[in-house]
């Protein structure tokens, strides 16, 4: 036993987030097909992704992104989650 945590324990945390993290890469396409495609534009911009043409970037199928583009869309989507949160706050103050 390391760090207080049973070693059985331990293992099977670590299976379940290899678990989650191979169910977010296999259902990662399917989510991305589904939006918006101004939704995607708005994520590639916020990802730091651009070029000649946003919209046709935005069409794209989520597997002909690089593997460093798709990391900068998803911490663009938690950024984007974030703001959105705090504006569900502003429904409110009218």
């Amino acid at each position: 036993m390391s760090g207080g945590m049973p070693d059985n324990i331990r293992a099977r945390l670590m299976e379940l987030r290899d678990e989650f993290q191979e169910r977010a890469r296999r259902t990662a396409p399917g989510a991305w097909s589904t939006m918006q495609p101004t939704t995607r534009t708005v994520l590639l911009l916020m990802a730091g992704i651009d070029g000649d043409d946003l919209a046709s970037l935005a069409l794209r199928d989520w597997r002909e992104f690089s593997r460093e583009e798709r990391g900068a869309i998803v911490c663009a989507a938690d950024a984007l989650r974030d703001q959105l949160n705090r504006a569900r706050s502003l429904t409110w103050a009218w």
